[in-house]
């Protein structure tokens, strides 16, 4: 159990990786828990959902973990979320491609915030299609957008990196016009979608300008409502918007916002 509370201290302090990354290593952990009985699950299970209380595949994970058959449940999860992000490609490209042939496909224009490993696997299956350009938002304060960007660009695609508060902006101005916004979501309910701060300023930009905006999100990622009351989003040291403010200032860091589906 000791070991296995480290490997959730591993994942506490991961403020980079999207909700698709963390969810893996957190069944691996979890199937291991089972295997030391439901009082270690318990245990193990809260410790995760309080580790990343935005990560709604993690909350589904711990859930099924409980259950009688909690072991076959986590692997069957586990594969469905391996199978995901090529599953998702395939959808996304029959929402952006039209139906045509290859070399006479226009090149997309698409505009992204932060990182999120689902919303990268569509982008790199699209580019092998089409000719594609990325913009995408840094991320501050972790600046997991920069990482984004570089993963884009080792795979070819043509990127442009802007501030999170410049995106509407450069979205608006781009050119070639921006043919659609793509970004992931840490967490989705009936009503609303979670994702990295900046989310909802570009989704916001977007539809003022008329672009579509997509959110690439797996099974895993939807939550029952019950287990929706105990989401919700991180907060981030004040250290890293600003280490030494003068008195009377109060920093706040908020990781995640709260994005209306509608």
């Amino acid at each position: 159990e000791e070991t296995l509370a480290h490997r959730v201290d591993v994942i506490e302090s991961d403020h980079a990786s999207g909700a698709s990354a963390l969810a893996v290593q957190a069944v691996d952990i979890l199937c291991d828990a089972v295997s030391l009985g439901p009082l270690v699950v318990a245990r193990i299970g809260r410790a995760l959902c309080r580790a990343q209380p935005a990560m709604a595949p993690i909350w589904n994970a711990a859930a099924l973990a409980f259950g009688s058959d909690g072991e076959e449940s986590l692997r069957l999860l586990r594969a469905r979320m391996i199978r995901a992000p090529e599953s998702m490609s395939k959808v996304l490209s029959r929402l952006l491609l039209p139906e045509a042939s290859a070399g006479s496909r226009p090149p997309l224009s698409l505009a992204t915030v932060s990182q999120s490993g689902s919303v990268g696997a569509c982008l790199t299956a699209l580019a092998d299609v089409a000719a594609l350009r990325v913009i995408c938002a840094e991320g501050r304060p972790v600046y997991e957008g920069r990482l984004m960007a570089a993963s884009l660009a080792r795979a070819g695609i043509a990127v442009t990196l802007c501030t999170d508060a410049a995106v509407g902006e450069v979205v608006r101005d781009a050119e070639p016009a921006v043919d659609a916004v793509v970004i992931g979501a840490d967490a989705v309910t009936p009503d609303w979608f979670l994702n990295k701060c900046g989310t909802h300023l570009l989704a916001t930009a977007a539809a003022s300008a008329g672009i579509p905006v997509y959110v690439v999100a797996g099974r895993a990622t939807f939550l029952n409502p019950i287990l929706s009351v105990g989401v919700r989003g991180r907060t981030g040291p004040e250290v890293e918007v600003w280490d030494a403010p003068p008195a009377r200032v109060e920093v706040v860091n908020p990781y995640f916002e709260r994005i209306p589906l509608d």
